[in-house]
């Protein structure tokens, strides 16, 4: 399913949400309700990506140590998006590394720690750093600082190698929802997940 959806969003562009998520805001309105309404790119759909923080803070319960954690139960993308195919190539090769099953679970092998993995593997390598870049080894060069991150988002941009730049959007933690477990923040939520988690019943199978 974690493949499917990425495949989909990258041939057809729009958004994904997952069967267990509730829109509680119309999705044109969700530039303005975090202050991007006076970009040059005022359309949502304008961006090569749009993506939101699950958790903002370092991840090191898993083989792949990350920063923080992207959701991909919410995400959105134009068709041929750069960074969705980075995604899908970043996949299709985890899967093929012959790993066995316990060292990666779906959560690494194609679920939200190996798309957070690709996309920080993709800006690292083609961000294009902005005015204050922040001074540790944690955070890509394009990206703000965390306190930053989870409080505006952010506008990244992006360069292909061959000088042409694209442009997406990380959405601050709790724009797509907070966990269950988690306290509830300020900032306007604009879907709210309900975290069914059937997929791990099939898991434990």
């Amino acid at each position: 399913m974690d493949y499917f959806r990425y495949l989909v969003i990258y041939i057809r562009g729009g958004f994904w949400v997952d069967a267990d998520v509730e829109c509680l805001a119309p999705v044109d309105t969700w530039l303005s309700k975090f202050g991007y309404d006076n970009e040059k790119s005022a359309s949502i759909t304008s961006f090569d990506f749009v993506f939101g923080l699950e958790f903002p803070n370092e991840q090191t319960q898993y083989v792949v140590k990350l920063p923080f954690q992207l959701t991909q139960y919410t995400l959105g993308g134009r068709a041929n998006s750069q960074m969705l195919l980075r995604v899908l190539e970043y996949v299709e090769h985890v899967t093929t590394l012959g790993v066995t099953y316990t060292e990666y679970s779906v959560l690494q092998r194609t679920g939200p720690v190996a798309f957070t993995k690709a996309i920080l593997d993709e800006i690292i390598k083609n961000g294009i750093p902005p005015g204050i870049v922040a001074n540790t080894s944690n955070y890509p060069l394009a990206l703000s600082p965390m306190s930053s991150l989870n409080t505006n988002g952010q506008i990244v941009a992006l360069s292909n190698g061959h000088k042409k730049r694209y442009n997406g959007i990380i959405l601050p933690y709790r724009a797509f929802s907070f966990h269950k477990l988690h306290n509830t923040g300020s900032q306007p939520e604009l879907t709210k997940h309900n975290f069914w988690g059937s997929w791990r019943d099939k898991e434990n199978s």
